[in-house]
This record gives structure tokens, sequence and C-alpha cells, in this order.
């Protein structure tokens, strides 16, 4: 396992990609779609990747924060605005 924080894994490069590919297939689709929830999960095991490969790097570039705003947080928050809105409508 490579502890140097010089060295970027090529987990947070994937995963860097995999936000971009997100946040585009996100203004066209749902957070429900199958696509969208593929490249989710797949962003996730490219973050976990990057926390056990160099915690190190992991901690400087905030991944656990990144882990959990792409996977959780904003799908979370989605649903509630989603839910706010079914509410409105009832």
């Amino acid at each position: 396992a490579r502890s140097g924080s010089s060295h970027v894994p090529a987990a947070w490069q994937q995963a860097m990609e995999l936000e971009k590919q997100l946040r585009v297939l996100l203004k066209k689709k749902s957070f429900w779609d199958a696509d969208v929830r593929r490249i989710r999960a797949a962003l996730q095991q490219a973050y976990e990747a990057t926390l056990f490969a160099s915690f190190e790097f992991a901690q400087a570039n905030e991944a656990e924060q990144g882990l959990w705003k792409a996977c959780y947080y904003r799908p979370i928050e989605e649903f509630r605005a989603r839910m706010r809105h079914a509410q409105q409508m009832a």
C-alpha cells in the first residue's frame, strides 16, 4: 500500500471523472435513474479505494466528504425535495 501523500491515487482520478459524469447526467435524468445509480456506485467505490490507498492523500483532499456528499447527502436531499413537492401537491 502506498502512503505517500504526493502520489495521486488512480482511484482519486477516477472519482473526479465520475463526479463530472454524474453532474452532467443529473441535469438530464432522475437521481434514481439506473445510469445515475450505476455511476454513483462506481463513484462510491472510487472514493473508498482512495481512502484505503492513501489515507493521508484522502484526508488532504477531503475524500470522505466527497464520498458523503455525492453518494449519500445529495440523494437524500433530492428525495426530501420530492417528498415536500408530493406533500404540497396532495
